[in-house]
Parts: structure tokens; C-alpha cells; sequence
């Protein structure tokens, strides 16, 4: 098990990351996505925000492109929600902010590749995921997560259209990218993997198989 702490924005240059199937789907509602906006809008300058542990299992094989480029793949065992919603925060800042989404293009923190974008969520999840809440296609919402997925996407444009001026898109998405604190746990075989996700979940309603 290794340990390291690294910005968000460098986290997102490490590879792909996948939420493996035993994950439950996305599940963050507003209170979760507020809590988030508030955390970086109100972090005192020169400040930084912990961000929480990211727990992740290195995959044996690299994902290779058609052009032979090759990227690490991680599964995350623990923090697909805030990954997620991360994500989706600071796609919809790049249609805010110009400088923004220059930026997030040249450091290849949303899509590196045409095929995929950095994180990818469940099989059930993935298309809608990638091509319509990421792209450009319009996808009929066919399960709660994706409901929840969309509602995060349009949480972020109404917030974003309605900043105080005390603060811009701008200044968010540069928090989030560089004053987020993440405490990463790399784990190495997925026996380790399986053990970690159980003791994380052994409170409440126990887990399926």
C-alpha cells in the first residue's frame, strides 16, 4: 500500500480512472453538490481543502490507444463520488470561462483521448455518461444515477449563471483543481481492494454480493 498527496488537477493527469462494478452508482443530490460550491467558494485565500481519501486499485494493463499512446487505469475503490462530481464541475466550468477551458485542454484533464474521458462510471452508466452528459448526443435517462448524473451537470450551469461577484467560474475551478488536498491510497492486489471497500461499508445496510 503506498500513500501520496496530490491536487486534484494532478490526480487527473495520472491516467484513466474506472468505478468497478461491486460500486454502487452515482448517488450525490444537491445537499452534496451545494456542500461542494460552498466549501470553494469559501475557501480563505492561499487556503487549501482537503479533498478526503481517494482509494485506488492499479489495473495490470494499460489502456492503449489505435495511435499507441498508453495510459495507467486505476479502479476506485473509495471517493467515485467525489471524482465524479468533480469532473462534471469542472466540465461545466470550461463553458463558462474561456481561460478555463483553454487550460483544462492543454493539461488533458477532461478527455486526453477522443474514446473516453478520464473517469468512467458503470457499464450501465458509461455511454450516457461519455456521449451525452460529456457530448454532444441526447440520451433518453434510463436509470437514477444518470437522473442524478444530469441533475448535477444542470446544478452546476444554474449556479454558475448565478454567482455573487464575489467570486467566478474561474476562481472555482482553479480551487478545485489546485487548493483541493487529496490524501490518494494505492493498493496492490485485489484482495486488498475487496477488504478496504468492506470495512468502509461495514455500518448500515449490509452489502449485497
Amino acid at each position: 500500500m503506498q500513500t501520496r498527496t496530490e491536487t486534484l488537477a494532478s490526480l487527473y493527469q495520472d491516467g484513466f480512472f474506472d468505478i468497478p462494478s461491486y460500486q454502487r452508482s452515482y448517488s450525490w443530490e444537491e445537499a452534496q453538490l451545494a456542500d461542494l460550491i460552498d466549501d470553494l467558494r469559501y475557501l480563505p485565500e492561499e487556503s487549501n481543502h482537503f479533498f478526503g481519501n481517494i482509494i485506488l486499485d492499479k489495473q495490470d494493463e494499460q489502456y492503449r490507444t489505435d495511435s499507441g499512446r498508453r495510459f495507467d487505469v486505476y479502479d476506485v475503490v473509495d471517493g467515485q463520488q467525489r471524482l465524479t462530481t468533480a469532473l462534471i464541475l469542472l466540465h461545466v466550468a470550461t463553458q463558462y470561462d474561456e481561460l478555463v477551458e483553454e487550460t483544462v485542454a492543454k493539461d488533458n484533464l477532461i478527455f486526453p483521448i477522443d474514446e473516453r474521458p478520464r473517469l468512467m462510471p458503470q457499464d450501465q452508466d458509461s455511454e450516457f455518461f461519455r456521449d451525452s452528459l460529456f457530448g454532444s448526443a441526447n440520451l433518453e435517462r434510463e436509470t437514477p444515477s444518470q437522473e442524478r448524473l444530469e441533475h448535477a451537470k444542470e446544478y452546476f450551469e444554474s449556479t454558475f449563471e448565478e454567482l455573487p461577484s464575489d467570486v467566478s467560474v474561474r476562481e472555482i475551478s482553479e480551487r478545485l483543481r489546485y487548493d483541493c488536498k487529496i490524501n490518494v491510497v494505492e493498493i496492490d492486489d485485489n484482495s486488498e481492494a475487496a477488504s478496504i471497500f468492506e470495512t468502509l461499508n461495514d455500518r448500515g445496510k449490509p452489502l449485497s454480493s
